[in-house]
């Protein structure tokens, strides 16, 4: 199980920032970031991933339809 599926949110924020430095094109990296900072009800740092996979992916991509999702979700409540 991942440190975000144990809850442990600081383990997943480090392990997805390594992974952003690494790769700023990271696909999984800003979804999984972009839906932690949209369940945490940071907004607008994960309206920058969802524009950040809108991007990287224009044909779209299931990484951006789930984000898009996420965001979604946590707007309507």
């Amino acid at each position: 199980m991942t440190s975000r599926g144990r809850g442990d949110r600081q383990a997943a924020q480090r392990a997805y920032d390594r992974a952003l430095a690494l790769d700023p094109d990271h696909i999984g990296a800003h979804e999984y970031l972009g839906e932690m900072e949209a369940e945490a009800g940071h907004m607008d740092a994960a309206q920058g991933h969802l524009q950040a996979l809108e991007r990287l992916c224009p044909q779209g991509c299931e990484e951006l339809t789930e984000l898009r999702a996420a965001i979604s979700q946590r707007e309507q409540g």
